[in-house]
């Protein structure tokens, strides 16, 4: 078995799971996600896919990509573009976004407190923690050379 049908079959599991629709596109944008190891805007996502899919419109990507998202599929960060970037992800975890180089960082912390916020009665059913700044290939490049 190829490692992409293994990731197809994987990809559609997991719709399945969440009780989803199989439909092409998800899968598509699923797939993409899972195999891109960066954070995609839509635009980048519509960009990657619409050459496979002729028909598909920017619409359906956004209502894929929420629909994945409300799901828990994948991952949302809202950046101070105002754009929001997409990805796969298996956990939860925060994001440093630079301001220089406008990459997203994945950072393997807790984003707050879920469980205080749970012990109130509340239900967190996502987190989204974003951290801003420079990042330290920006700050190297800065750093004047002795």
């Amino acid at each position: 078995m190829t490692e992409l049908s293994t990731t197809m079959e994987l990809v559609q599991h997991k719709l399945k799971e969440k009780g989803m629709r199989i439909s092409h596109h998800r899968v598509k944008v699923l797939h993409l996600l899972k195999t891109h190891k960066s954070h995609l805007s839509a635009k980048q996502v519509y960009e990657s896919i619409a050459p496979d899919i002729p028909s598909l419109s920017r619409t359906t990507v956004y209502n894929s990509l929420n629909a994945l998202a409300q799901k828990g599929l994948i991952g949302a960060v809202m950046v101070p573009t105002g754009e929001m970037h997409y990805e796969y992800t298996e956990h939860e975890h925060c994001h440093f976004f630079c301001t220089e180089c406008n990459a997203i960082l994945d950072m393997e912390v807790t984003c707050g407190h879920r469980h205080a916020v749970e012990s109130q009665g509340h239900k967190v059913q996502a987190l989204h923690g974003c951290f801003y700044g420079v990042c330290k290939e920006c700050q190297t490049k800065c750093e004047p050379e002795a």
